[in-house]
């Protein structure tokens, strides 16, 4: 498995959570970055290079 693939199964099973409002994947050259929004106006950034 790829490192994009695995980033997008991952954010994809955390929309599952009931604390997860959305995901958000983005490719910028080398560097793979994920966002997860979580309630009350919170994230978490993930970042695989």
């Amino acid at each position: 498995m790829d490192v994009k693939t695995f980033l997008a199964e991952l954010l994809s099973v955390m929309t599952t959570l009931d604390f997860v409002e959305d995901t958000d994947l983005k490719t910028e050259s080398i560097v793979l970055s994920g966002r997860v929004y979580l309630k009350k106006n919170n994230f978490l950034a993930l970042y695989l290079s």
